[in-house]
């Protein structure tokens, strides 16, 4: 029984300072310099969410929390909701926080005859998203980059949905490009941990090879300190 306590109390000891040592994110909703819907924001954003949700190791704030926040004022961006209001995004409990920036969106309905002579259509839909990791303590950039996603959806002449517009299978093609952000950002925030050093954006290049880059550090024993990379 005394055996059954001690281990009890050490996992629970052992729990806790790994919910303490976490890294907590808040992702409020994206913004768009394009012109997009409010709901097709909204699903990115959640994707975003639900991508980290499933990484292990990180804690989330709650989406909505943030954007109390971030959307209190308006015609500001993210970086300036940041500088001003950090100590009431840090109160939230967040350390970090991934902002999503839509760059570019082109939606494409087409309709044609093929090869075989059947009418067909069919719906794409393309993304350029920068997605940005900021340390909310001291408002610095950790990590950014500009992603690309597509998503694509074809009917033919016999299908029920070809009696449908174009534009219908629009809310499916975002729904699929959404599923792809889900694992891109996943992916990002594990590469923005992983043995406390990360590049930051590529600097220059020289042709297709990259001559400088920043990179900072999330260690403490290397703040501060120039970083070689060979």
């Amino acid at each position: 029984m005394r055996f059954l306590t001690s281990f009890l109390f050490l996992s629970l000891y052992t729990a806790f300072l790994s919910a303490q040592t976490a890294p907590t994110i808040g992702i409020p909703t994206f913004e768009s310099v394009v012109p997009i819907e409010e709901g097709s924001l909204l699903l990115l954003g959640e994707a975003a969410e639900r991508g980290l949700s499933q990484q292990q190791g990180l804690r989330l704030v709650d989406r909505r929390r943030m954007d109390a926040v971030f959307f209190a004022r308006e015609e500001v961006r993210h970086e300036d909701y940041l500088a001003s209001d950090r100590e009431q995004i840090a109160a939230l409990g967040a350390d970090y926080i991934l902002l999503g920036r839509i760059l570019q969106r082109d939606p494409d309905a087409r309709q044609w005859v093929s090869e075989d002579g059947l009418p067909r259509k069919s719906v794409s839909i393309f993304y350029r998203i920068k997605v940005s990791l900021y340390n909310v303590s001291t408002g610095n950039l950790m990590r950014s980059e500009a992603i690309e996603l597509s998503a694509f959806v074809q009917t033919q002449m016999g299908e029920p949905e070809m009696n449908l517009p174009p534009d219908a299978f629009l809310g499916q093609v975002e729904r699929q490009a959404a599923e792809k952000l889900s694992g891109i950002v996943r992916s990002f925030a594990a590469r923005s941990f992983q043995r406390g050093m990360q590049m930051v954006d590529d600097i220059k290049e020289k042709g297709k090879r990259i001559t400088e880059v920043l990179v900072v550090s999330t260690m403490e024993t290397r703040r501060g300190q120039n970083v070689r990379l060979c």
